[in-house]
C-alpha cells in the first residue's frame, strides 16, 4: 500500500490528507484491509506528531477505538473513556476512483501559505505582491504568503527588486516573506519573449509606429501611442519610426512635432528616423505616389524593427502603409491598422471588392441607391472619386487592392466611438462587409483628439470670439490643406455677406509648390482674393483670417454655433467633441462619403448642394441658404442638427471616460497586444 500527502485548508482549520492509493480499490477492499490490521493501522507509523483521538462514525467496525497519538494505530477505548473527543478522524471512500482518502484533522499549526513566484519586470513583480498582499487581508489572518525570488537577469533589475524588496520587509508585514532561489545559467539558444523572457537588455517590448507625414495621420497616431503608453501601465514602450518627409513644410512640421513630444519627458517612447528613398516619378494619384514610396521604404522598416535592442509586441501602420503588412508577418509580429477615417471609410474599402463584382459598368452611370452594409441607402455621387469613376481612375485598382491587403492585419484601430458608427462597426465585425469570411477584430478608441491647456496670450481670434454672442458665429476653414480657387472663393464672400450672420473664416492663399499632388498653401493675400469692399462691409461681423488658426481652440469657444467643413475626419471628430453642427462641403479623397454620413447617418448637418462636376462648387446662394439653415433660431431644420450635435457632444465624452466604449475597446487592445506577447528578432 502506498500513502502520498495532500495538504489543503480552510478559513480556520487545518487538515492533514493520507491518499491510500490502491488498484481496483473500492469501499469493500479498504474495509477488508482496515479490518485485516491487527491492530488495524490507518497511517505509517511517525507520520503525525500529534493527533487528538476521536472515534470512528457510528457503525464503522473500529467506531470505539482510538488514534494513538504516537503510533498512528487504532486502540481499543479503556473504561475511562466516557467524554467525546474533539476532532474527528474518518475513514472515506469513494467511488469509482482506485483510491481512498484517510483525513484526520489536527489541531492548527504554522499558518498555510501562498507561494508567489513572480518575474522580475516592471509590469510583473509589484503587481504581484500587491495582489498577494491583498490575498493576506482578505483571509483575515488565516493565510501567510512567501515570495519565491528569481535572480534578475541585470544589475539594474536585481537593483530595482532588492530596493523594492527592502521597502516591503521595512514596512513591518510579519506574514509575508522572501526567499532567494539559486542563479541558473541565462539561456542563449531561444526563440522569442515567451520561451525566454525577458531578453538580457531587459528593455520593456514595444510596439512600433508608422505614420506617414499628413497633418491628419501623424498627430493622431501619436496620441494613440501615448495613450497605449499610459493604458499598458508601464509593460509596454512605443518607437516611432519616422519616413522623410516629401516636401520642406512637411519636414518642418514633423520635426517640431517630434520635437515637442521629446521635450515631454515621456522616457517610453522614441523615434528613429529611416533613411531618405527616391520619390518615384510615375504614378497614378497621390494615393499610388503614397504607397509607392510606402514600398520603397519596405526594407528599412523590416531592417529598422529587426535592429531594436527590445522585443517587439505589435506594428501600427497608417492607412497608407499596406505593405508594412507583408514585413509584420514576415517578422512574425502581429500588424494593426491605424484607421486615420472613419468606420463607415473602412467598411467601404473592405466591401469594396463585393461592390466591384456587383456592379460592373460605372458607379458614377448606375441608377440606385448602393446597398452597403450598415448604412442607409448610399447615393453612388457620394462615393470617392477614385470609385466614382473606376474605369477612367488608374488608382481604382489601388483602392481595391488595398481592401484585401487589410485582411492581412491582425486588428484595425479607428479613430471613432463605437456609439458613433455602431451599425457599421458590427457589420464589419459580422463579416457582412467580406462574404462571411471573420475581418480582422475593430477597436473603436476614438475620439483621439490632442487637447491642450489654452496657452496664456489667447490667439488673436479667440480674443475676436470673446466679443460675439454665444452660438452665432460661423466657422468656415478647409483644413489645413484645404484650398479655393478664385471663383469659389467670391461665391463664399457673397453669401457670408448676404447671410447677415457673424462668421470666422480661415482663408489660405494658392499653393506654391504641387510637384507630386502635395498641395502646400501660402498665406493669403486678402486684397487679391476678396471682393472689392468686402473686409470694410463686413467688418463689423466678420474676420477673415489669412493663415493657420487654432481650430480645436475655436471650436471649443462657446460663440461658435456652426462650421463649414471639408470634412476631413479629424474635423469631423473635433466638430462633433465640441458638439458644433456642420455645413459639409467636401473637397477630395473620401470627404464626399464622410459629408453623407454626416447628414443622413449621424443628423448633425444641414445639406449643402454641389456639383461634383464642376470641382465642387457651391453657389452662392445655395451656401447662403445652408448658413440661414444652420444658424438661424427659426430653422427645423438648423434645429434639429444642433440637437444632434449637442448629443454626440455628451455621447463622445462619455465614450473615452472610464468604462465607456472608447476606453473599455482601448483596455481590450492593450490587453490582446500584451496577451499575444512580443518577439525578439534577431
Amino acid at each position: 500500500m502506498q500513502y502520498k500527502k495532500l495538504w489543503s485548508s480552510t478559513t480556520q482549520e487545518s487538515h492533514f490528507c493520507l491518499l491510500l492509493s490502491k488498484l481496483d480499490a473500492d469501499d469493500a477492499h479498504i474495509r477488508r484491509w482496515s479490518e485485516s490490521v491487527s491492530p488495524p493501522r490507518i497511517a505509517p507509523p511517525g507520520l503525525l506528531s500529534q493527533m487528538v483521538y476521536k472515534p470512528f462514525p457510528p457503525g464503522h467496525p473500529h467506531s470505539a477505538h482510538r488514534v494513538c497519538a504516537a503510533t498512528c494505530r487504532l486502540v481499543p477505548p479503556t473504561p475511562t473513556d466516557g467524554a467525546t473527543p474533539k476532532p474527528k478522524a474518518k475513514l472515506i471512500g469513494r467511488r469509482p476512483c482506485s483510491r481512498s482518502i484517510v483525513r484526520i484533522r489536527i489541531q492548527p499549526m504554522a499558518k498555510p501559505t501562498v507561494v508567489l513566484l513572480p518575474v522580475w519586470g516592471a509590469g510583473h513583480f509589484m503587481p504581484m505582491i500587491e495582489a498577494g498582499k491583498r490575498l493576506l487581508r482578505g483571509s483575515g489572518g488565516a493565510l501567510s504568503v512567501t515570495v519565491l525570488l528569481m535572480p534578475a537577469p541585470t544589475p539594474e533589475a536585481a537593483v530595482d527588486i532588492a530596493a523594492q524588496v527592502k521597502r516591503e520587509e521595512a514596512s513591518g508585514a510579519d506574514d509575508i516573506s522572501f526567499r532567494h532561489l539559486p542563479a541558473v545559467d541565462m539561456p542563449t539558444v531561444h526563440t522569442g519573449i515567451e520561451e525566454w523572457s525577458p531578453p538580457p537588455s531587459m528593455a520593456k517590448p514595444t510596439v512600433v509606429l508608422l505614420p506617414v507625414w499628413g497633418a491628419g495621420h501623424f498627430m493622431p497616431m501619436i496620441e494613440a501611442g501615448k495613450r497605449l503608453l499610459r493604458g499598458s501601465g508601464g509593460a509596454l514602450s512605443v518607437t516611432v519610426l519616422l519616413m522623410p518627409a516629401p516636401t520642406p513644410e512637411a519636414a518642418v512640421d514633423i520635426a517640431a512635432q517630434v520635437k515637442r513630444e521629446e521635450a515631454s519627458g515621456a522616457d517610453d517612447i522614441s523615434f528613429r528616423h529611416l533613411p531618405a528613398v527616391d520619390m518615384p516619378t510615375v504614378h497614378t494619384g497621390i494615393e499610388e505616389w503614397v504607397s509607392l514610396i510606402l514600398r520603397s521604404h519596405g526594407p528599412h522598416v523590416r531592417a529598422a524593427i529587426a535592429g531594436l535592442d527590445c522585443p517587439v509586441a505589435a506594428l501600427v501602420t497608417d492607412i497608407f502603409c499596406t505593405p508594412a503588412l507583408d514585413v509584420a508577418a514576415e517578422l512574425g509580429v502581429p500588424s494593426y491598422v491605424y484607421f486615420t477615417s472613419g468606420a463607415v471609410m473602412l467598411e467601404l474599402l473592405l466591401y469594396s471588392p463585393v461592390l466591384d463584382e456587383e456592379v460592373p459598368g460605372e458607379f458614377s452611370e448606375m441608377d440606385g441607391a448602393l446597398n452597403i452594409p450598415g448604412l442607409p441607402p448610399v447615393p453612388p455621387s457620394v462615393l470617392p472619386a477614385t470609385m466614382l469613376h473606376k474605369k477612367k481612375m488608374s488608382t481604382y485598382r489601388w483602392f481595391l487592392e488595398t481592401g484585401r491587403c487589410y485582411m492581412k492585419a491582425t486588428g484595425f484601430i479607428v479613430n471613432t466611438a463605437a456609439e458613433l458608427e455602431q451599425s457599421v462597426i458590427d457589420a464589419i465585425a459580422d463579416g457582412r462587409c467580406t462574404r462571411g469570411v471573420p475581418a480582422p477584430t475593430v477597436y473603436a478608441i476614438g475620439p483621439v483628439i490632442a487637447l491642450t491647456p489654452p496657452p496664456e496670450q489667447p490667439h488673436e481670434c479667440v480674443r475676436w470670439l470673446d466679443a460675439q454672442p454665444p452660438a452665432s458665429v460661423l466657422l468656415v476653414c478647409f483644413g489645413s490643406k484645404g484650398l479655393l480657387p478664385p471663383p469659389k472663393v467670391r461665391e463664399i464672400a457673397a453669401a457670408l455677406e448676404r447671410s447677415e450672420h457673424r462668421f470666422l473664416w480661415v482663408l489660405r492663399g494658392p499653393p506654391k509648390d504641387s510637384r507630386h499632388g502635395q498641395r502646400v498653401p501660402t498665406d493669403a493675400m486678402l486684397d487679391e482674393l476678396l471682393p472689392e469692399g468686402f473686409l470694410e462691409r463686413t467688418k463689423g461681423r466678420g474676420l477673415v483670417w489669412p493663415t493657420r488658426a487654432p481650430q480645436k481652440e475655436i471650436l471649443a469657444h462657446a460663440a461658435v454655433g456652426g462650421f463649414v467643413t471639408h470634412c476631413g475626419w479629424n474635423s469631423i471628430l473635433e466638430s462633433l467633441w465640441f458638439g458644433v453642427p456642420v455645413l459639409p462641403w467636401p473637397l477630395d479623397a473620401e470627404q464626399h462619403f464622410n459629408a453623407f454620413t454626416l447628414v443622413a447617418h449621424l443628423g448633425v448637418a444641414v445639406p449643402l448642394g454641389m456639383d461634383r462636376r464642376r470641382d465642387n462648387f457651391v453657389e452662392a446662394a445655395e451656401l447662403e441658404r445652408a448658413v440661414r439653415s444652420l444658424m438661424d433660431d427659426a430653422s427645423e431644420e438648423g434645429r434639429k442638427a444642433r440637437a444632434k450635435a449637442a448629443e454626440t457632444r455628451v455621447v463622445c465624452r462619455k465614450a473615452v471616460e472610464e468604462g465607456g466604449s472608447s476606453s473599455t475597446a482601448f483596455r481590450r487592445l492593450t490587453d490582446d497586444i500584451v496577451r499575444r506577447g512580443a518577439v525578439q528578432i534577431r
